[in-house]
């Protein structure tokens, strides 16, 4: 360590750290570059900049809008469902880590790294995270299984999924009461 940075009480630690956090950084840079590259190496350049021109971007805006609103949405239901008061931004970072990780790794593994980074950042057992979680699963199975109780009967689709959507609906939705039902009896039985 030099005597400058002994004199500001820098730690060699602390030089080791930045060094690291640099290094990172720039071998992420160079990884990026090297995908940016092998993903548009064979893109018609001329098909992309036409294609582009005639894009409505307005559509784009509102699509990237939903999409935040939808983050932010499903990290404050997750903050909620884990108890996380004042903490909305450790959930929307690690709700977005998750998205990433399902984006470049197969089987949904970004629900695992969602869980671990909100068990690890927010001190939470990993146990009590991931049930979280796959509660916040099982609500958004039923929010679409509502979707589709109210659109099925409107739309013209083959008799046997009809057939197939009606008893999946009624399981689900009996298997939601009967979760209910426990965590109320709990939660009486703790009083």
């Amino acid at each position: 360590m030099t005597e400058a940075a002994q004199a500001e009480g820098e730690h060699p630690e602390a030089g080791r750290a930045s060094r690291r956090s640099r290094v990172r950084l720039w071998l992420g840079v160079a990884v990026s570059l090297v995908s940016l590259w092998v993903a548009l190496a064979r893109v018609p350049w001329e098909e992309l900049v036409a294609t582009l021109r005639a894009a409505e971007y307005r559509w784009l805006a509102l699509a990237l809008l939903l999409q935040v609103a939808a983050v932010i949405t499903r990290a404050e239901r997750w903050a909620a469902l884990l108890g996380l008061r004042r903490r909305l931004g450790l959930a929307t970072w690690a709700q977005s880590i998750g998205y990433l990780v399902n984006n470049i790794l197969p089987l949904r593994i970004g629900e695992v790294a969602r869980v671990l980074v909100v068990a690890e950042r927010g001190e939470m057992p990993v146990a009590q995270v991931a049930a979280s979680a796959i509660l916040e699963r099982v609500i958004d199975f039923a929010i679409v299984l509502g979707a589709l109780a109210v659109i099925l009967p409107r739309m013209d689709v083959p008799p046997q999924v009809v057939t197939a959507a009606w008893p999946l609906l009624l399981i689900v939705a009996g298997s939601l009461l009967a979760a209910f039902w426990i965590a109320l009896s709990r939660r009486q039985a703790d009083r």
